[in-house]
């Protein structure tokens, strides 16, 4: 399904970084750090149902990336019924948090596991090997090798994030936007580059700011980052944050300007800044990962989620106020590039290179057509 090409190296940058991260006490990869933790069971299932583990780091009631994972175990289990016992299990905010609760869920009988959370690739290795009868799945870039009962998800972050850009660089009226991210990682590296790579698809004068708060929770962090970019000229802002996006809020809302939030539409939030979001529909991942583990469908590959066949990444609304910034043409070219998206007309480059820091600003934009 995929149009990318992937190595050995992509998956050791990730497990290095997150392995850092997670030393320094904080969150990575793609999950709030929260000092909520919780175990739920979607539902008890029958006797002989089939018991699929779902865990992470973050909180379930963060609105937005873990409480859409959250939702789709809820999904899957309402779906299944008896034929289904999803655990979700949440608030890991640390490896050896990570590795207990997948541990206690596989000794404990669970016939799937399931990271939503990229932090600990290693984990999946893992525990593929411990319990070979077990289904064992984790958010990462596809692998070059797989065990047999090891499986992968991956969500195509940049394509809704290059569209995102892409309205950035038509609706700014200083010629600068910006993107504030938790962390200089590959996984969140991919949404902010292919930001900076949409807005110059769009807007070949465009400059973009880029800041590092370290948290993807810490709102007062994510408050001055976007501070400081408003006040260097940035007027539309990417958050490649979690809870933390309500700084982002309060800042544009204080200095003027439009934030454009990530992974679930959160326009009610703050309607009076949020230009629109860009959803993942983490929750269709998640329990079609689910659904295929109880049925018995699981396969040892990467299982990726694109624009032009589930929607991820796609535009929210434009509405109200805000929505008003968006001019009828604007909307036509934005309507347009996502059909270039999804019919492969736009073809991207590896993830490697547009996992690396300021790629967006390096790569040619004519080469997405096929240009040099």
């Amino acid at each position: 399904m995929s149009r990318h090409s992937i190595g050995n190296r992509w998956q050791a940058l990730i497990a290095a970084a997150c392995a850092l991260a997670l030393a320094l006490g904080v969150a990575a990869c793609g999950d709030s750090d929260s000092s909520t933790s919780g175990s739920t069971d979607g539902g008890e299932g029958s006797a002989d149902a089939v018991e699929v583990a779902m865990v992470t780091s973050g909180a379930h009631t963060d609105s937005s990336f873990v409480q859409s994972w959250w939702e789709g175990s809820q999904q899957a289990q309402s779906e299944l019924g008896d034929a289904a016992k999803i655990v979700w299990n949440d608030g890991l905010n640390s490896l050896d948090a990570l590795d207990r609760a997948a541990g206690a869920a596989l000794t404990n009988g669970a016939e799937a596991l399931i990271f939503t959370t990229s932090e600990a690739p290693q984990l999946v290795t893992e525990y593929a090997e411990k319990f070979p009868d077990a289904w064992v799945c984790g958010l990462e870039a596809p692998r070059e090798d797989y065990l047999a009962n090891v499986c992968t998800m991956l969500p195509q972050y940049w394509e809704g994030a290059f569209l995102a850009g892409a309205l950035a660089g038509l609706v700014t009226e200083t010629d600068r936007v910006g993107v504030v991210s938790a962390f200089d990682i590959p996984v969140q590296n991919l949404q902010v580059e292919g930001f900076a790579l949409g807005a110059r698809y769009t807007n070949p004068d465009v400059k973009i700011e880029r800041a590092i708060t370290e948290s993807l929770i810490d709102s007062g962090k994510a408050r001055a980052a976007t501070q400081a970019q408003l006040a260097a000229g940035a007027d539309v802002i990417l958050s490649a944050v979690d809870e933390a996006a309500q700084g982002m809020y309060l800042a544009a809302r204080d200095a003027g300007g439009y934030v454009i939030p990530q992974y679930t539409d959160q326009y009610e939030s703050a309607p009076d800044v949020v230009l629109t979001s860009v959803v993942y529909h983490h929750d269709e991942v998640g329990a079609t990962l689910a659904k295929l583990a109880v049925e018995g469908e699981l396969e040892a590959k990467s299982y990726e989620f694109d624009l032009a066949t589930y929607g991820v990444g796609e535009l929210a609304p434009f509405r109200g106020a805000t929505g008003e910034a968006v001019s009828e043409e604007a909307r036509k070219q934005v309507a347009e590039i996502q059909k270039e998206i999804e019919d492969g007309t736009i073809i991207f480059p590896g993830l490697e290179e547009l996992g690396e820091r300021g790629s967006g600003e390096s790569i040619s934009v004519a080469s997405l057509k096929g240009g040099t």
